[in-house]
């Protein structure tokens, strides 16, 4: 794995009441900047931000979120034993807890921006935590 596929990956945990979930999608509240997603741009990752609304998030199950992410983790082969370590505890500890979790997914190709198809590997997840009282927004992508 390269070392920029793995700075990309941002996890952003902010404590709000699950109610919010889609209110904070909608504004794209972020506590941490995220590579490809200008905060006051047009652009969000390879989407047009202005395409990216609270009904292109999909429920999808914890099983089928961590199939794409360990896909993505080991796309260019197994990764060091401490970076898997930081990553079951940061990533996929929080997707084993998530009452919901949410894809970002089936856009289409109308809302691909300009230079957006520089993204190869995009994947962003929204899980909600409730016993937490905690909305994770995470991303992985390589750029």
């Amino acid at each position: 794995m390269s070392s920029s596929a793995c700075t990309s990956c941002a996890i952003t945990g902010t404590r709000l009441p699950p109610a919010e979930a889609s209110s904070s999608i909608a504004r794209r509240q972020r506590t941490e900047p995220v590579l490809g997603v200008q905060s006051e741009g047009s652009r969000h990752g390879p989407y047009w931000l202005r395409l990216v609304a609270p009904d292109v998030y999909e429920a999808v199950s914890r099983e089928r979120s961590a199939y794409v992410l360990w896909g993505w983790v080991n796309q260019l082969g197994d990764v060091p034993a401490e970076l898997e370590a930081d990553l079951q505890q940061e990533v996929f500890d929080r997707l084993a807890v998530a009452d919901h979790i949410y894809y970002l997914s089936g856009l289409g190709d109308e809302a691909i921006h300009d230079w957006g198809r520089v993204h190869e590997h995009f994947h962003e997840f929204v899980l909600i935590d409730r016993s937490a009282g905690r909305i994770t927004l995470l991303v992985a992508a390589d750029d």
